[in-house]
């Protein structure tokens, strides 16, 4: 039996940018906050991982700008600036002071539906992250997320609740693109999926089986009798390191450790000047990474935006990155328990192997299934209409023998052979083909792997964990 870490609630997103679209081989400056405009709810904060937003342009309205506005920056780790316009995202400018009381100080990230700023709470003098919503995705965002949301504050007592994101707050702002829902959130710092593809950021082995855990606990609680909940995108870019004892830094000693904002002054396309909907500046994103001393060894699971009740799945719902997928919800398109499963199959092995378990290149879901096939062997018989109709007639040809998933197990860094037997039995059982043969959540999370001298939950104190990361 297995105790749970007791963490600290942190959270907030530091979101990957989306991937890009899948073709066949074969073939988001000025304050805008008024307490009149507040409206709480309950709403998850992170942006979409299945493509950017499309902002809406009015052809019958000649106001409505429908070419370039702007020149494309020097830098790519940035939002789309084309969607600086009405619609799109808010401007904002390091120094803003949004919502009355909450004042930017510098940008944590970017997702293709909103910007995550850092912000100072100048009420209760504490630090949050700020997610400002595109507007035209602002009313369907508060929607779509409420339900599932509420629910699950009823419940986080429970065991495995901890380790879900519930923001602060909500409340609405108007600016010169529109409407827009900001969500306050504790900060929190990098996530996994940044830890494992950067290169000198490297997870110790009792880290990686400890956060492991951690993942599998919230998903447990999440599918547990109760809750009843799909989280519908569990990826290693949705879980995020939780930080402790953050609100005892001064301003000028957190901008220190950070270093100060990185900017780049923002230019028009054409000879005119900037309008309202543009930014002054595009943003760097802070390097979360240097805040490891204040890491507690604890994680968060964040962005619910795609969650749904197990009892009720609903079509239509844009699947995780190709990587992530089962086979059943690349070819049926459904999500379900098990395909959540799946995912925290490949979550788990890019924590402690530090690589992804499938490879997806340019051609996402032909990717993923040449890979799966290779790792897994021969994909099941239903699959094959699927694979004629998509034209993937050439996959069929592609040899497997499932014996690939041990040889990756094996080149894991620090794996002694009684674990690697243990962690490869794990992940044969998470990532059956047959859905009825696939481990649930709970089983997952009382498999023998977990007990390899894991140590469950913070150190006394809850601070102190850089060495989670190592160079």
């Amino acid at each position: 039996m297995f105790k749970e870490s007791t963490p600290k609630r942190v959270r907030f997103n530091v979101p990957d940018g989306p991937p890009g679209s899948s073709t066949s081989k074969a073939s988001v400056n000025s304050e805008a906050d008024s307490a009149g405009q507040t409206e709480r709810s309950y709403q998850s904060c992170e942006a979409g991982e299945t493509g950017e937003a499309s902002v809406e342009k009015d052809g019958d309205n000649d106001k409505t700008p429908t070419g370039p506005l702007y020149m494309y920056p020097s830098f790519d780790d940035v939002e789309n600036i084309e969607y600086y316009r009405p619609g799109g995202y808010h401007p904002v400018r390091i120094g803003d002071r949004i919502g009355g009381r909450y004042r930017i100080i510098h940008k944590l990230g970017y997702g293709g539906f909103r910007t995550v700023w850092l912000a100072r709470d100048t009420e209760k003098q504490r630090y949050v992250a700020l997610k400002i919503t595109l507007a035209d995705f602002s009313k369907d965002a508060m929607e779509k997320d409420l339900n599932i949301l509420k629910h699950l504050a009823e419940h986080v007592e429970r065991p495995g609740g901890s380790f879900v994101e519930i923001p602060i707050e909500d409340f609405w702002i108007t600016g010169p693109n529109g409407k827009h829902l900001c969500i306050v959130s504790e900060v929190a710092g990098p996530s996994i999926a940044h830890l494992t593809r950067t290169y000198n950021s490297k997870i110790e082995p009792q880290d990686a089986r400890r956060m492991a855990l951690q993942i599998t606990q919230c998903l447990a609680f999440l599918h547990s009798g109760k809750v009843g909940v799909a989280h519908g995108d569990l990826t290693t870019s949705n879980v995020l390191l939780e930080l402790g004892n953050l609100d005892s830094l001064p301003q000028d000693k957190l901008l220190e450790i950070l270093g100060e904002p990185v900017r780049e002054q923002v230019r028009p396309y054409t000879d005119k000047a900037l309008g309202p909907s543009a930014p002054d500046f595009l943003y760097h994103s802070a390097a979360m990474t240097r805040l490891s001393n204040f890491f507690t060894g604890n994680i968060i699971v964040i962005d619910f935006g795609n969650s749904f009740f197990l009892d009720k799945p609903p079509a239509g719902l844009s699947k995780p990155p190709a990587q992530f997928c089962s086979p059943e919800l690349i070819v049926q398109k459904q999500k379900s328990r098990p395909s959540d499963v799946w995912a925290l199959a490949c979550t788990i092995f890019e924590v402690r192997a530090e690589i992804p378990l499938f490879e997806s290149f340019i051609f996402g879901d032909e990717d993923v299934l040449e890979s799966m096939i290779g790792t897994l062997g021969p994909l099941p018989e239903q699959c094959l209409p699927y694979l004629e109709k998509e034209g993937y007639n050439w996959l069929k040809d592609v040899e497997g023998d499932g014996e690939e998933l041990g040889d990756m197990v094996d080149h894991i860094k620090g794996i002694l052979e009684d674990e690697k037997i243990a962690l490869c039995d794990l992940l044969r059982q998470a990532l059956r083909y047959d859905v009825e043969e696939r481990l649930t959540a709970d089983e997952v999370l009382r498999h023998p792997w977990f007990s390899f001298q894991l140590q469950v939950g913070a150190k006394e104190g809850g601070s102190g964990y850089d060495h989670v990361l190592s160079a």
